[in-house]
């Protein structure tokens, strides 16, 4: 019974964030911009996710600055940030560490989402943001195949951009940049 509950929790997630992109593809997202304070949002995500990061022993530095305010829909924002650090706990090494920060530029805001845990082969690198796509078909199977490309959905809803650094063992670096005035 726990294992058909747990494959329904995974079917129920899977068609959720399906439904999520079908309709932000197709249009029928209804976007709220909102001000939103960076630094507050970090702080409640990573509560949000203390629980997967203190059984790996993993530190969440949240480094944006406080003055850090972008207009943006504040649901798709938490989704984003959950999606990535959840990913770089998911993948992190016992007692690693995860960074947050956020730099506000002339026109753009610049956020990273790094790590130092067990990175992306290169050859993966490219597709990562696909939807199904799993670089580590052998890991477990908790994951969609989803997440990332959710997130790029987000950024792009958003006018933004991500880029991804990543070298194996050595961890990885998400890169967004999303105009000052987002809407």
């Amino acid at each position: 019974m726990e294992t058909v509950k747990t494959e329904a929790d995974r079917m129920t997630k899977i068609i959720t964030q399906l439904l999520m992109l079908s309709r932000g593809y197709e249009g029928r997202y209804h976007f709220v911009p909102d001000q939103i304070e960076l630094h507050d949002m970090v702080e409640s995500v990573s509560e949000e996710l203390s629980e997967p990061a203190e059984s790996m022993e993993i530190t969440v530095h949240n480094e944006v600055d406080v003055s850090t305010v972008i207009t943006a829909d504040q649901s798709l924002m938490t989704q984003m940030f959950i999606n990535l650090i959840s990913n770089s706990i998911k993948y992190g090494h016992m007692g690693g560490n995860v960074w947050v920060e956020a730099r506000n530029l002339e026109d753009v805001i610049e956020i990273s989402v790094s790590d130092d845990g067990i990175g992306i082969p290169a050859e993966d690198q490219p597709h990562i943001f696909e939807r199904f796509y799993r670089a580590d078909k052998a890991r477990d199977r908790n994951g969609t195949g989803l997440g990332l490309a959710i997130v790029k959905w987000i950024i792009e809803l958003h006018h933004g951009d991500i880029h991804v650094k990543s070298s194996v063992g050595h961890g990885t670096i998400f890169n967004i940049t999303l105009p000052g005035k987002t809407a």
